[in-house]
């Protein structure tokens, strides 16, 4: 195992994917590569794993730099592979020929089959670098237990050891513990932009793996570089101007390939509460795939929760875009279409009570991020998550910038606001308009989403 300063200094060691460790090339064997025989199958009657939710925080979180050791005697970071794409397939643990399987194996949900499916990604090796992605393996075995299993399989690919569990811990990946080993369950990750853009999990079955991951990959061509990349920002009835515009100014000085444009069900003019209209640029069928959306609040937002156009195209636009976002009580528009389930977030405070009944876990924050998640307090808080956004997409010398060029550094006149002598009375004071005075009317504005009202507490 790799001493823990020896790690620290080489993740240390920026803008270098590959590091040698030694020039010894792996020993190449005369005989041609073994196929795996699919007359051969798994057992019939293996446990199916179910879905428990453990890597639904993973889609849009930053890849960390970390050294792995790889079957090549080499270093790899996956943060610095420059490829379109980066297939990582984790799995527990290979057996070894003539060993017997650890007690209790085939019970395990998801923890047979890590020969079939390696197999399986070798076989389908060519595929997979035709489509633009370079692929690896990954478990917590150590390098030297690897390297039997690569050689022996004859993989054209490397294979990672995160022994010391320094990247499962990082990204907090789901694993399991048996004889003493903490073991990966299987999953597999796809890398774009140093970012996770795919999680495959659970993997069932995992012999028929790489042909889904495949499948994938066609269906979700990787961006040629350059391409451009468009930030919706979602308008509707009555929304709150600033809630939107606020982004929108820091967003839209975002060098290349960034592009903002605001869209809506319709090219028409719409109300805001500054007695101000505003008309979409695009409609949400010109716009069907943004790299990114961002859904304002304001009083409009009780409805919007229910709208059938709106709802969908947030249904169907979020789990391809690399960046989901909300502004203020925007979050409950997306909690309405399902999209906050169990995810850290927050919106303007008063709300935080139908917030959480949408499934989500509050958290009282000018913005909050949890994976491609982006949520933003109150209104004004808008333009602080869309600088750190800003940052995230560029980096943090464009976003200063940016906030140098809007002249953004808040002093407000009165002071800072006063957390501590924020109660109950002041809560039910903001809820007298705005977003407040439409909920009292919920049930006629969200009569075609029942289940919405029950979660609200409200009797359909």
């Amino acid at each position: 195992m790799t001493d823990p300063t020896r790690r620290s200094f080489l993740q240390a060691m920026a803008g270098v994917g590959f590091w040698a460790m030694t020039d010894k090339p792996r020993p190449a064997g005369a005989q041609a590569a073994p196929a795996w025989d699919p007359s051969q199958p798994l057992p019939a009657d293996l446990p199916v794993p179910v879905d428990d939710g453990a890597c639904k925080h993973l889609p849009g979180l930053a890849v960390p730099a970390i050294k792995l050791r790889s079957t090549k005697d080499r270093w790899v970071d996956l943060a610095a592979v420059r490829a379109p794409r980066v297939v990582v397939y984790c799995y527990p643990r290979t057996g070894v020929p003539g060993q017997p399987l650890l007690p209790g194996w085939d019970a395990i949900p998801g923890a047979r089959g890590c020969t079939p499916e390696t197999c399986g990604f070798r076989d389908h090796h060519k595929d997979l670098q035709q489509l633009g992605a370079e692929v690896f393996g990954f478990s917590t075995q150590t390098t030297e237990y690897q390297k039997e299993m690569a050689e022996r399989l004859h993989l054209p690919f490397e294979v990672l050891s995160d022994a010391d569990l320094a990247f499962v811990h990082a990204l907090r990946l789901p694993t399991f513990d048996i004889e003493g080993m903490t073991l990966v369950k299987r999953l597999t990750l796809v890398l774009s932009r140093q970012h996770i853009e795919k999680v495959f999990y659970p993997v069932f079955p995992p012999d028929k793996h790489a042909a889904e991951v495949i499948e994938w990959l066609r269906a979700h061509p990787a961006e040629a570089k350059g391409a451009e990349k468009v930030i919706a920002l979602v308008a509707f009835p009555d929304l709150t101007l600033l809630d939107l515009v606020g982004p929108l100014q820091v967003l839209k000085a975002l060098p290349a390939p960034y592009r903002t444009v605001v869209v809506g069900e319709r090219k028409e003019p719409m109300s805001t509460d500054t007695g101000l209209t505003l008309t979409p640029e695009r409609t949400f069928a010109e716009v069907p795939q943004p790299f990114a959306i961002v859904v304002p609040g304001g009083p409009g937002s009780v409805a919007a929760m229910a709208n059938p156009a709106l709802q969908s195209y947030l249904r169907s636009a979020a789990p391809s875009a690399d960046v989901v976002g909300s502004v203020c009580t925007g979050a409950l528009v997306l909690g309405a279409a399902g999209l906050l389930e169990g995810r850290r977030a927050t919106t303007h405070w008063a709300y935080s009570g139908e917030l959480e009944k949408l499934g989500a876990r509050y958290v009282r924050e000018r913005w909050v991020e949890d994976g491609k998640l982006v949520t933003a307090g109150g209104v004004s808080a808008g333009i602080d998550m869309a600088l750190a956004l800003a940052a995230r997409l560029s980096d943090p010398a464009t976003a200063q910038r940016i906030q140098l060029g809007i002249e953004y550094d808040p002093h407000p006149p009165l002071g800072p606001i006063d957390w501590s002598h924020v109660g109950d009375a002041e809560r039910e004071r903001q809820r007298q308009g705005g977003t407040g005075r439409r909920l009292k009317d919920a049930r006629q504005l969200l009569v075609g989403r029942p289940d919405l009202l029950r979660r609200l507490g409200i009797e359909p």
